[in-house]
Order: structure tokens, then sequence, then C-alpha cells
């Protein structure tokens, strides 16, 4: 698998250090499992016309949409969850980011 389109490296390189010294070791020993949320209902897998929407709260986001069919998702460790930016920060493009 190319390192750019690693889950591992995905992580790595958008998520806070913190939440990457956290979940990275155990992932990469097996010890948990990571679930991808792309899928939404009226969406499909199609990840130009997903829904749910993070809105920048202060230093956080707040995560609003219904996924469904998350691969591993009753048995994983960590949710790494696509949605669309609704803040000043994305654009025009209102383009998509993984949390």
């Amino acid at each position: 698998m190319s390192p750019i389109l690693s889950p591992r490296s995905r992580l790595q390189n958008t998520e806070p250090k913190p939440s990457a010294k956290k979940y990275l070791p155990r992932l990469a020993h097996g010890a948990i499992l990571g679930a991808f949320c792309l899928t939404e209902p009226q969406a499909g897998s199609d990840s130009a016309a997903i829904t749910t929407s993070a809105t920048r709260h202060g230093a956080t986001y707040r995560l609003n949409g219904t996924k469904s069919w998350v691969t591993n998702g009753g048995e994983a460790g960590v949710y790494v969850r696509l949605s669309r930016m609704t803040d000043a920060l994305a654009g025009s493009a209102k383009r998509n980011r993984i949390f």
C-alpha cells in the first residue's frame, strides 16, 4: 500500500499528536482495529455527495450526520470519519476532511 494512501499515514498526518500516540501503536500491533466511516444512506460511498458536516467550535469540531456500513464498526477501537467542512476555513469548495 502506498504510504500516501495508507490509513496509518493519513491518521498520523491529520490527527493531533496525542491521538497519534494513543492509537497508532495499538493499530500497528493489532491490539485494536480501526473503522472507516464513509458510506451514508443517501450518498452511498460517493465521497463527493456526503452530507455529514463538520463545523468548527473553538478548538474542536462538531460532527453532524449519519453513517452506515462502517468497516469494522462493531469491533473497532478507533473510528475515522469523513465529513464535509462547513466553516470559513473550508472556503467555497466545502472540502471533505477526515476526523
